[in-house]
């Protein structure tokens, strides 16, 4: 069987644009892109944590700073009371009374007067006085009028002067009562009892 000229050369032709269409058609494989890895996730950084806070310590409780020994006045512990006169004069310089020569003070709590024996009579007047320390002693004071010796005149006339001019009271440490006068000498000065054996009441 003959095959047409014509026949052959399209046939041909055809072929060559199969094989062309072929060879275009076949693409180089493009490399797909490697696997990344995926990127490391941002290290989230954990902000410093403040440590728990601590309970707070309970504040030391604060000494005390010691107080200034002061005398504890009571005028209840003077009041009803026999005292006896064993010095007076200058704190720095005190006389001390004569034996013999007896000079005493009560302070009654019933009445505001004070009586006892200025050393020859017996004597009483008023008095007023406060439990922080203050005392005044009225005037004129009523007295005896007995006759004794010079001296011991001359220390009843001295001491009665002095409890006129009495501003405050204190018992001391050794619990003697101390009031303290002035009879114009410019010196601290000071009638100094000591307390009778027993309290008097009534």
């Amino acid at each position: 069987m003959k095959i047409n000229r014509n026949t052959w050369k399209w046939t041909t032709l055809f072929l060559v644009l199969v094989l062309l269409l072929a060879a275009c058609s076949q693409e180089e494989p493009t490399p797909s892109p490697a696997l990344e890895e995926p990127a490391p996730a941002a290290e989230v950084q954990e902000e410093p944590t403040a440590p728990p806070a601590e309970a707070p310590e309970e504040a030391e409780p604060v000494a005390e700073a010691p107080e200034v020994s002061q005398p504890i006045y009571n005028w209840g512990e003077v009041a009803d009371r026999l005292w006896v006169l064993v010095g007076y004069g200058e704190v720095a310089n005190p006389v001390v009374v004569e034996e013999g020569l007896f000079i005493t003070a009560v302070f009654s709590s019933v009445e505001p007067t004070v009586s006892g024996s200025s050393g020859c009579n017996n004597y009483f007047t008023g008095y007023e006085s406060t439990n922080d320390g203050g005392l005044t002693i009225s005037g004129p004071t009523g007295a005896t009028m007995m006759a004794c010796d010079e001296d011991t005149m001359n220390a009843e006339a001295a001491y009665l002067a002095a409890l006129g001019t009495v501003t405050a009271w204190n018992l001391n440490e050794a619990g003697r009562l101390e009031l303290t006068y002035d009879s114009g000498t410019g010196l601290e000065e000071k009638l100094v009892y000591s307390p009778g054996e027993t309290p008097l009441t009534g």
